[in-house]
């Protein structure tokens, strides 16, 4: 990790390359695949491999973003704003998961990105990511409440 982090690669190469790796794309495919059963009313259905492995891929970008140190070309907007996209574009992948934990995953990796840059720097450039960031935090604040009142 010491290593990666140490070669500063920009986070929007970072994300790039780590969508199109065939480790994410298999994760991204199998939501994309029609369900099979249809689960009963207030029951979450989740395939463990799937699990295990998504919960692998988000401990690993966040302990990569907990230790990158960002340029200072991210304090101006139009930078800020390929940084939100790229996440973004990162997150949409994996929020349809059924998993608890990686939703969980993904809600901690958004809100360190939110302590690095803040979003209110794109918010005058970029309506697109605005609108995109509250609708990914309503949605998962929908999915956590779901989660909570399961039975």
């Amino acid at each position: 990790m010491d290593l990666l982090a140490l070669v500063n690669v920009p986070i929007e190469v970072f994300f790039a390359e780590l969508i199109e790796i065939d480790f994410v794309k298999q994760l991204a495919e199998y939501y994309r695949q029609p369900q099979r059963i249809s689960p009963p009313k207030n029951t979450f259905v989740y395939h463990l491999v799937v699990a295990q492995r998504e919960s692998a891929l988000m401990f690993f970008v966040f302990c990569y973003l907990h230790h990158i140190q960002l340029s200072s070309r991210l304090t101006r907007p139009e930078a800020a704003t390929d940084y939100w996209r790229s996440i973004l574009k990162f997150v949409d992948l994996f929020k349809v998961s059924s998993n608890p934990q990686t939703l969980f995953w993904l809600f901690e990796i958004v809100f360190m990105c939110t302590r690095k840059v803040n979003p209110k720097l794109v918010y005058s450039v970029d309506r697109e990511v605005k609108r995109g960031l509250h609708r990914y935090i309503k949605d998962m604040l929908i999915k956590f409440a779901k989660f909570s009142v399961r039975e």
